[in-house]
């Protein structure tokens, strides 16, 4: 079942945490009364997986790069931004995984496919105290 379908059938005033599979926290938590705030929040972490390209992709054909080091660095992450950015899929059409009752907060977990980073708990998420970073593996 995708995760689209699956928020259909909860209440509006259900609290649930949407994680992913490869990644680790949760990516969104909060009650469902507005979907758009969970594309949103998959979608903030695809614009900044293109903004790292774009800006390694720069890096690369300036010349920087001083080391075949670092080079091979920049370029090994340049296949990861694309590898994500290619196989992307938009969270309400993703696969879940698992769903399962949390005990912190009693809310309704689900897990999906992907592999992007998260927050922790709800406190960590409603104050965004660290950037959410995507996790690029192929």
């Amino acid at each position: 079942m995708q995760l689209g379908e699956y928020l259909k059938t909860l209440p509006e005033s259900q609290t649930v945490a949407v994680g992913t599979v490869g990644g680790s926290g949760w990516v969104y938590i909060g009650t469902l009364d507005d979907l758009n705030n969970i594309v949103t929040s998959f979608a903030s972490i695809f614009r900044n997986a293109k903004r790292e390209l774009e800006r390694d992709e720069q890096f690369l054909n300036s010349g920087r790069a001083e080391s075949k080091n670092s080079i091979a660095k920049v370029t090994h992450r340049i296949e990861h931004h694309k590898a994500y950015l290619d196989g992307y899929l938009p969270a309400l059409k993703r696969d879940i995984q698992r769903v399962y009752n949390r005990f912190t907060d009693s809310s309704i977990a689900i897990v999906i496919d992907g592999r992007e980073y998260g927050y922790w708990d709800k406190e960590e998420y409603e104050n965004r105290y660290r950037q959410t970073k995507v996790r690029y593996k192929l």
